[in-house]
């Protein structure tokens, strides 16, 4: 008998692990010895003993495992996304431009057109920014130390204030055409109407790229968002 290994495999049905077929009888043999009984008695003491100090937890994977894990979901998550990309683009794109055009020809320029342009542009430049960052995901070496320190930028202050830039630009935008055309009642209006669907917007696209990532594998991404927190 290996009592190396049994002694390994007291360890394991201690700290609530599940124990293979192959080492079973292992196990079952070496605690029916005075040395296997003794063994496994003093180490049910030792897990008390910690307990009562600390609560203690098995470490499921080393800090490198966990990283590989983090990287193949980014990157799973990058290719699922390009995929979808072009479908995406089009049912959100697509129908305001063809509303644009359509306005643009039968009535010209009106006060929904600045509107439009700004809602246009948020959707357009955010997607641009969607498709680099996943190609940079699929492409990079080292997603884990490139998502951390996008992290740590998008809490600093020029991020902050592009992050609040992107929905009021376009409220901005729809305010001004409407205070152009209607006067400041209609410009003050349409630039809270806009400013709440933008918002709102942007908070949508948020969240469920937020739980997408996290998704395909929420025990690494919440390890990961863990952190952050450090």
């Amino acid at each position: 008998m290996n009592e190396e290994l049994a002694r390994q495999l007291c360890l394991k049905v201690i700290y609530g692990g599940e124990l293979t077929p192959e080492e079973t009888p292992v196990f079952e043999s070496f605690v029916q010895t005075d040395t296997g009984q003794q063994y496994l008695s003093r180490s049910r003491e030792m897990k008390d003993t910690l307990n009562n100090i600390a609560s203690v937890e098995l470490v499921a994977e080393d800090q490198s495992a966990m990283i590989n894990r983090f990287e193949n979901l980014l990157k799973q998550n990058a290719i699922e996304s390009q995929k979808k990309f072009p479908l995406a683009v089009s049912l959100l794109i697509g129908p305001i431009s063809v509303l644009l055009g359509i306005s643009m020809l039968t009535q010209g320029w009106t006060g929904v057109t600045p509107l439009l342009v700004g809602v246009l542009t948020i959707f357009g430049f955010l997607a641009i920014v969607l498709w680099k960052h996943n190609q940079r995901l699929m492409n990079e070496e080292n997603v884990y130390e490139l998502m951390t320190a996008s992290h740590i930028r998008s809490r600093e202050l020029p991020s902050r204030v592009v992050a609040l830039l992107m929905p009021v630009l376009p409220a901005i935008l729809a305010g001004w055409g409407f205070y152009q055309f209607d006067g400041p009642e209609s410009g003050i209006k349409y630039f809270t109407l806009c400013l709440v669907f933008t918002l709102g917007v942007t908070w949508l696209l948020t969240t469920i790229s937020k739980n997408s990532s996290r998704s395909g594998d929420p025990e690494v991404w919440d390890w990961w968002q863990d952190g952050l927190k450090d």
